[in-house]
């Protein structure tokens, strides 16, 4: 239901944890919202251990990734996508520079866009999933360009 008030009302929702920051833009809301169908929705925002993933997942995890879980659930029913964007931002004090990744089901690690300041890593997610924040950049360098080709 407050979902889809400020939804709306055309406006986004932030929830300060003390895990850090989770913010759902309008559009997110409304979908989210939407998607609930006036049923209770719970949002999960948690640090996650390498042993909750799958074998694929864990193998694509470097030394010093933390993990954090992003999901919600509607009628104990796990969401996998919306419109828009969900901005989460958690402290991070490791090897630089830093960035994101989603952690698909096959093990994929799919850079997200992030950026780091005065010690808060910000990724934006586009679906619900495991994330992987440690050592890399925002935008990713494309491995498979030949390097005739890079300017």
């Amino acid at each position: 239901a407050a979902l889809a008030y400020f939804a709306g009302r055309g406006l986004a929702v932030e929830f300060k944890t003390p895990l850090g920051v989770l913010r759902l833009d309008r559009t997110a809301a409304a979908d989210i919202a939407e998607q609930g169908g006036g049923d209770q929705c719970r949002l999960r925002f948690r640090r996650a251990g390498a042993q909750e993933l799958n074998l694929a997942q864990q193998s694509t995890l470097r030394t010093g990734d933390a993990v954090y879980e992003l999901a919600a659930y509607v009628g104990g029913q796990k969401l996998g996508g919306f419109d828009g964007a969900l901005i989460a931002a958690v402290p991070y004090s490791g090897a630089l520079p830093a960035g994101a990744w989603r952690l698909d089901e096959s093990g994929k690690r799919e850079a997200v866009q992030s950026s780091n300041a005065n010690g808060v890593l910000r990724f934006t997610a586009g679906r619900f999933s495991f994330f992987a924040v440690g050592r890399g950049a925002w935008p990713p360098a494309d491995a498979n360009t030949p390097w005739y080709y890079v300017r």
